[in-house]
């Protein structure tokens, strides 16, 4: 009787515990909603992937230049073939996933529930409005102020190897 009441009392207390996280994780989804933070990650994506593919293009350009500017038709489809990888490497619901899984988990639930209440005014709305106008052009500055930087970091690299060749090494 008693162990059978201990079972109980056990699967009580984990089923309200398993309720009580997937509250949390639903409070948690519906405020990534109203913030807008998936639209933004896909922002991101389409931002992040044009950068990669202009990159790989570039990139591909030159290999192609170094051998004598002859492209085969294996070339062209190992390039497709990285192409098509680096378009899908992380999903915009990957990363609305994952961010769900660390957002507020230092948050008790009442500060979640009125997290999702504030995004709810009129208030909350203009904050998420205004968050989502500023991203966009953050993101393509940070994009393209990486890839400057990179293209500098980059051309300093090889001109340093090739005076390493030229003075043999030393």
């Amino acid at each position: 009787m008693i162990k059978n009441l201990i079972i109980v009392s056990l699967l009580t207390f984990s089923c309200g515990e398993a309720f009580a996280r997937e509250t949390r994780a639903s409070i948690i989804r519906q405020i990534v909603e109203v913030q807008g933070v998936s639209k933004m990650f896909e922002e991101q994506y389409v931002q992040q992937r044009d950068a990669m593919t202009a990159q790989a293009k570039q990139m591909y350009s030159q290999i192609v230049a170094s051998n004598g500017g002859k492209e085969s038709e294996e070339s062209k489809q190992i390039f497709i073939r990285f192409m098509t990888k680096t378009s899908e490497m992380i999903s915009v619901s990957e990363m609305t996933n994952r961010w769900i899984s660390h957002y507020g988990t230092q948050l008790s639930d009442k500060d979640l529930k009125d997290i999702l209440a504030y995004y709810k005014t009129k208030t909350g709305k203009k904050d998420v409005a205004a968050t989502q106008a500023a991203m966009t052009p953050f993101t393509a500055w940070f994009l393209q102020e990486s890839q400057k930087r990179g293209d500098r970091l980059m051309a300093e690299f090889i001109r340093e190897m090739e005076n390493l060749d030229k003075s043999g090494g030393k």
